[in-house]
């Protein structure tokens, strides 16, 4: 049988959700006599911030990411963070489940929130702080993670800024988890960083196409400068027996010669 109060010389019946304790008693004058049952709570989720509640003949069934295994509680107790719970009127912190890898959730949450892309983070976690870049991937604003340019790379999770090449190095590979950066050919040489294997140019004193193989000058010729250029030769009546010479290293032939 349904409880009820008594108030105004009226028998009011407590809302359905609640019971009195005990429940035949015959005092009972006031809703808050009316204890609500496990699953529910005397405050909608709205008022759990409020100090100063009115207890009234509702009971508000515990909302999703909230549970309650006691009678009578003025609040339903949230799921903890990194947990959740669609469930309504749920009666027991069993009926929080942890959220997955690569999504979080703060307390109190019916559903677990995915990680943006590209960001990974353990089982159960409670903080989007927990989303951090996957390898091959990196964040300048703390949030959104980008890859790593070709001729860098990135072997560990994290916010942390992409590696860039060596000098004399390449990589055509964008998002890179290793250190896919390849020598260039003997002879050249490229920026750190460098994204392609014609960013490969010849050394000064070597002559070739770029990426290709760079041959050094031979003697009486010489090149100043990095690049696809030729390497020049001594003027007339001018010689050098120097090979892959790096300037002009020339000299002029002796009188009557």
């Amino acid at each position: 049988m349904q409880s009820h109060f008594c108030s105004g010389g009226a028998a009011i019946l407590c809302d359905a959700n609640s019971q009195m304790v005990p429940q035949q008693r015959t005092d009972a004058a006031f809703a808050q006599d009316c204890r609500c049952n496990p699953g529910y709570s005397h405050c909608p989720t709205t008022d759990y911030d409020t100090d100063n509640v009115v207890l009234e003949n509702v009971c508000h069934a515990c909302t999703g990411g909230y549970y309650n295994p006691d009678l009578g509680m003025m609040k339903c107790s949230p799921c903890g963070a990194g947990y959740f719970s669609p469930d309504t009127a749920a009666l027991s912190i069993a009926n929080c489940d942890p959220c997955a890898a690569d999504t979080f959730s703060m307390p109190g949450e019916s559903i677990c929130t995915a990680c943006t892309n590209n960001a990974q983070a353990p089982a159960a976690s409670g903080s989007p702080t927990n989303c951090i870049c996957k390898l091959g991937y990196t964040s300048e604003d703390g949030a959104t993670c980008t890859p790593c340019e070709a001729g860098k790379y990135k072997i560990a999770a994290g916010s942390a800024s992409c590696t860039s090449c060596l000098a004399d190095q390449y990589s055509t590979t964008p998002a890179a988890t290793s250190n896919t950066c390849t020598d260039c050919p003997i002879n050249s040489n490229a920026a750190a960083g460098s994204n392609k294997a014609t960013d490969c140019i010849c050394n000064a004193g070597a002559q070739g196409a770029d990426a290709g193989q760079c041959t050094l000058c031979v003697a009486g010729n010489h090149k100043i400068d990095s690049g696809n250029a030729l390497c020049a030769d001594c003027l007339e009546n001018q010689y050098s027996a120097v090979v892959g010479a790096t300037s002009n290293v020339c000299q002029t032939c002796t009188v009557n010669s």
